[in-house]
C-alpha cells in the first residue's frame, strides 16, 4: 500500500517530496504505535485493579468482616455469661472485747490478726448454673484488625528518548525543529578599519559560518561581506555566500553533498552570480586532528546582469582541510575548481583560507587572518583575478 501510494504520486513532485511524505507517515505511525502502548498499559492497570476489588469481595465481604471459614457470614464478637458476685456477709471477727465497730457488728474486710483474714472478702454466688466456657478464638479470629492497603501498580509511560538525528533528519526540509537546537554551531566575523582627514576612507569585513551536525547531516551556512569606500566612492564591495548539505552513509568515509553559492560584486562584468551542484564526497583523513575530504560533481552556473546570461554546465572538484595544530590554533583551507563541461580552458576557483588563533576561551573570542581569492578564466575586459585578505576578530557561538 505504501508502495503504490509513493509511485502514485503526481510526476511534478520531486524525490525529496516523496521521501519526506513517506517519512511522515512513518512519524503518524510511530505516533499510533506509542498511543496504543499507552492504551494497553491503562487497560492492564484497570484490569489490575478490578482483580484487587474482587478478592476483597471474597475476603471481607461488601457488610464486613468475614472469617476464615468463608461461610460469608458477617463476624459478630461471642457474648460472655457474667457471674454474679455477692460481698461476704459472715460473723465478723471479735478483736478485743470491742472488736471493729463494736460487739455483733459485721465487717466487709477481714483482719490480718484473725484466721478468718486468710478467706475472702468476696465469694462467688453458690447456685449460679453451669459455668460458661469461652469461645475458641482462633476459630473465629479476625484476620485483619485493619483493611490492608492495595497499592495499585505504578505504570509509567515509555520514556522516548531524543533521537534528534533519526527524527529530523530523515525528513529535514519538513521539521521546523531543524532549524534551531543545540546542534549548531559557528562563529561570527568582524573586522574594521576607517581613517579621517586628508584620506576619508572606511573599510568594514563581515562574516559568518553556521554549522549544525548530526549523526547523519552536517548543513553548513557561510557568507563574506567586504566593502571599503574612500570620499564616499566605493572602490572594494563584495560578497560571496555558500550553503552546503552533506549526507553522510553510516560510518564509512562516503557522502553525498549538494552545494549551492551566490557571488556578488560591483566591479565585475555581471551583476550576480548563481551557482548550484551537488556530487560524492570522501574523507581521506578523518579524525581528531586532521580532515581532509575529496569532492567529485556536477552542476550549472548563471551569471545575471552580464555579458551572456545563459545556463553554463559546469563539473565541480572540491579539497576541504582542516587541522588542529594545537588547542590555540587551527587552519582551515578550501578549494573549488568549476571547469566548463563544453570548455575546459574556462573555468573558476574559488579558495578561501583562515588561520584562526584563540585569544580568550572563555569569551569564546578568536583572531583570524583569512584570505579568499576568486579566479575567473573569462574576465570578460576585467581583471581575472580578486584577493580579499583581512585581520577579523572572530565571536564563536
Amino acid at each position: 500500500m505504501l508502495a503504490h501510494l509513493f509511485y502514485s504520486l503526481p510526476s511534478s513532485y520531486v524525490t525529496a517530496t516523496r521521501l519526506g511524505l513517506l517519512m511522515s507517515i512513518f512519524h503518524k505511525l510511530a505516533v499510533a504505535l506509542f498511543a496504543a502502548t499507552l492504551l494497553c498499559a491503562t487497560i492492564l492497570l484497570c484490569a489490575t485493579t478490578a482483580t484487587a476489588q474482587t478478592n476483597w469481595n471474597q475476603n471481607f465481604g461488601s457488610g464486613g468482616f468475614q472469617n476464615r471459614a468463608g461461610n460469608g457470614a458477617a463476624y459478630s464478637p461471642p457474648s460472655y455469661p457474667q457471674s454474679s458476685y455477692q460481698p461476704y456477709q459472715g460473723p465478723s471477727p471479735q478483736i478485743g472485747s470491742g472488736g471493729y465497730g463494736g460487739a455483733g457488728q459485721s465487717s466487709p474486710y477481714p483482719t490480718t490478726s484473725s484466721p478468718a483474714a486468710t478467706q475472702p472478702a468476696y465469694r462467688v454466688a453458690e447456685n449460679v448454673g453451669p459455668t460458661a466456657t469461652a469461645p475458641n478464638v482462633q476459630e473465629a479470629s479476625v484476620p485483619f484488625s485493619t483493611p490492608p492497603q492495595l497499592e495499585a501498580p505504578q505504570l509509567e509511560a515509555p520514556q522516548l528518548e531524543a533521537k534528534d538525528e533519526m527524527v529530523i533528519d530523515d525528513c529535514w526540509c519538513f521539521e521546523p525543529g531543524y532549524w534551531y537546537g543545540p546542534l549548531w554551531s559557528g562563529s561570527l566575523e568582524l573586522g574594521l578599519n576607517a581613517a579621517k582627514g586628508n584620506a576619508q576612507s572606511v573599510s568594514i569585513v563581515l562574516g559568518a559560518d553556521l554549522k549544525r551536525k548530526t549523526g547523519t547531516h552536517t548543513l553548513s551556512l557561510k557568507a563574506d561581506h567586504a566593502r571599503t569606500s574612500n570620499r564616499g566612492i566605493d572602490s572594494q564591495h563584495n560578497a560571496l555566500g555558500e550553503v552546503r548539505l552533506d549526507r553522510h552513509f553510516g560510518d564509512t568515509r562516503w557522502s553525498l553533498y549538494t552545494l549551492g553559492t551566490l557571488e556578488y560584486d560591483e566591479f565585475k562584468d555581471f551583476d550576480l552570480r548563481l551557482a548550484a551542484s551537488m556530487g560524492l564526497g570522501y574523507s581521506v583523513i578523518k579524525n581528531d586532528v586532521t580532515t581532509l575530504t575529496g569532492r567529485f560533481g556536477s552542476g550549472v552556473s548563471r551569471e545575471i546582469g552580464g555579458v551572456d546570461e545563459s545556463y553554463v554546465p559546469e563539473a565541480n572538484f572540491g579539497i576541504d582541510f582542516e587541522r588542529e595544530l594545537n588547542f590555540r590554533q587551527k587552519l582551515v583551507i578550501k578549494v573549488d575548481h568549476y571547469p566548463d563541461w563544453g570548455n575546459w580552458g574556462s573555468y573558476r576557483i574559488v579558495t578561501d583560507a583562515g588561520w584562526e588563533i584563540l585569544l580568550d576561551e572563555e569569551a569564546n573570542l578568536s583572531l583570524k587572518i583569512g584570505a579568499i581569492d576568486r579566479y575567473d578564466s573569462t574576465p570578460n575586459g576585467r581583471k581575472a583575478n580578486d584577493l580579499n585578505y583581512s585581520f577579523v576578530l572572530l565571536f564563536k557561538i
